[in-house]
Order: structure tokens, then sequence, then C-alpha cells
């Protein structure tokens, strides 16, 4: 099984869309809802239509702090793993809700350059406004 994100939109009032981003790899899944404008996701995608540049290059979403001052904190980080260049993101997602109810969950979905280049050229075209939902699987050699 291949990684997959998927964002779905849940509400949208006059200034900001409620999201659910669900995140998973083959060992792990998480999800995280947040409040955000239509285009939170735009400048990640840009990013990640020219990864990597080299195996150091890094690209990064972050909404939030990771804070418990903060509901919610979201950072995915793409990255090359080893020197050929063998990529994946790194999730680290949280809920700072009280008690029983939060949690942080980290691990990394692993998907070929080339597929996290679709990804950005995928977050690009996106209009949340207009498609409910977004949908990406990593595509990753053996």
């Amino acid at each position: 099984m291949n990684g997959f994100i998927k964002i779905s939109v849940l509400e949208i009032d006059s200034s900001d869309i409620q999201y659910v981003i669900k995140l998973s790899s083959e060992l792990c899944s998480t999800s995280l809802d947040f409040y955000a404008h239509a285009n939170i996701f735009k400048a990640f995608g840009t990013a990640l239509t020219g990864f990597p540049k080299d195996v150091n290059d890094v690209v990064v979403f972050q909404l939030g702090k990771d804070d418990p001052k903060y509901s919610d904190y979201l950072n995915l980080k793409a990255f090359c793993y080893d020197g050929s260049g063998y990529s994946a993101i790194r999730v680290v997602a949280v809920n700072n809700a009280k008690g029983a109810y939060s949690y942080r969950t980290e691990f990394s979905i692993f998907a070929e350059a080339a597929s996290l280049n679709m990804l950005g050229e995928s977050l690009i075209k996106w209009n949340p406004e207009l498609e409910a939902e977004f949908y990406w699987e990593s595509n990753e050699s053996s």
C-alpha cells in the first residue's frame, strides 16, 4: 500500500474554510481538523514542483506552532533520506485538545521525487471552494 494525503472541505464560511486532512503511510495514519484560507497549500505546492534541487533540499508546509498554546500543529517536510535522492514526507500532526483527546503523530510517507512533483502540481491546481476533496497517492520505487 502506498501512502496518501486526502484533504476534505468540511465547511466554508465568509473568512475561512474548515478542512480535515488525512495522512497515511503503510504503517501509520492520522487526521487533523483545522481552519485556514483557500490558498493555504499553494506555496507548498509550488515549492514541491521543483523538488529536489539537490539531496539536501527540504520543502516544508507548517500550520500553527508546536506549542501547547496552539490548538493544532501540522508540519509536512519533504526531504531526501539518502544520497541517491530517495525521498519522503515527514508528517508531524499535533492536536492539543485537553486530556484524553490530545494526540501527537509522527511518521513518513515514502514517495519518488516525481510523485512529490505531481503532488505539488495538483495542490497548485486545487481550488477547495470548487472541489470539496483533494486526494494524492504516493508512488515509491522499491
